[in-house]
């Protein structure tokens, strides 16, 4: 019968025998698991960045195409810049036919601005601020309107500051809800609101940029 001293020599050699081979299987496997994890975290970074790349190039490329149109329509006299019911549609049409643009807006000189923008996929918004008679309009050389214009102007610098026009002196402001009527290829106004804004389209980071 072994002594308790070579049963325990026995067992410390058994156990260090399957250490051994725990050892040589495990950390092998911990290494080769950590080196494919890294190498499939690597290829998922990779796919996400070409993803962002491909998406962030369709939406500038979609811009482009857009503000050509946009630009080719007004120039050619396709749409008029001073109707903005023209220029509402022409923008709905360009903004239903390019998902990946949520907006198009428009600002003006004299402080006009008017904005088309997506609200869900069948409904839209259109906003315009129009502080003259007609969208856009420039006052001729020391007429009233150029002089109540330059005025503007100059409260503009009070406004940016101060937040505030004067009650007399603000545009008039309407919203449009606006849904595609698949009946007769027709855009319908399903609500409107008209009040006073506060909007000097000069002073928007859109029309500075």
């Amino acid at each position: 019968m072994p002594s308790p001293g070579l049963k325990l020599k026995l067992i410390s050699a058994t156990l260090i025998t399957i250490g051994a081979i725990a050892a040589t299987v495990h950390f092998p496997w911990v290494f080769t698991s950590r080196r494919n994890i890294r190498q499939v975290v690597g290829e998922l970074h990779q796919q996400s960045f070409l993803s962002a790349q491909h998406d962030v190039a369709e939406v500038l490329d979609n811009t482009t195409a857009v503000q050509h149109m946009i630009d080719s329509s007004l120039k050619s006299g396709l749409v008029n810049l001073d109707s903005p019911a023209a220029q509402s549609q022409l923008y709905l049409n360009l903004l239903s036919g390019y998902d990946s643009i949520a907006a198009i807006k428009i600002g003006f000189a004299n402080g006009d601005f008017l904005g088309v923008q997506r609200l869900s996929n069948d409904r839209y918004r259109v906003e315009r601020y129009q502080w003259d008679g007609t969208l856009g309009e420039q006052g001729a050389p020391n007429s009233d309107l150029a002089n109540r214009q330059t005025q503007r102007r100059q409260q503009a610098a009070v406004f940016e500051a101060a937040q505030t026009w004067p009650e007399a002196e603000r545009p008039t402001h309407i919203t449009q809800t606006v849904v595609f009527n698949n009946a007769d290829n027709t855009w319908q106004v399903i609500s409107e609101t008209e009040d006073q804004g506060n909007i000097y389209a000069p002073l928007q980071p859109d029309y500075k940029a």
